[in-house]
């Protein structure tokens, strides 16, 4: 199978990327993935594009968001102060 210059122009630039989700987020993401059939990238792509096209469920996923964000930085601090306490006793 060969590519023309036009078909060659259509294909995507792809970058790579490393994602860290929280455990049940992931393997109930990769089941879903599985079963439609797609890849979790693809998903995130279609998810976004879905998003973007409707800014009132953009807002409501970026404000969950942003409470995760601020979940997930407390939960470090905790084990960066834990680590810490650890060190100093030990």
């Amino acid at each position: 199978m060969s590519v023309s210059q036009g078909d060659e122009a259509e294909l995507p630039q792809l970058v790579r990327t490393t994602t860290r989700l929280e455990e049940e987020i992931d393997k109930a993401l990769r089941h879903l993935c599985m079963d439609e059939k797609i890849t979790k990238e693809v998903w995130f792509e279609a998810a976004y594009l879905y998003l973007a096209e409707h800014p009132k469920a953009m807002q409501a996923v970026n404000g969950a968001a942003k409470e995760r964000y601020q979940r997930r930085k407390r939960a470090a601090d905790l084990r960066k102060l834990e680590t810490m306490q650890k060190r100093l006793k030990g």
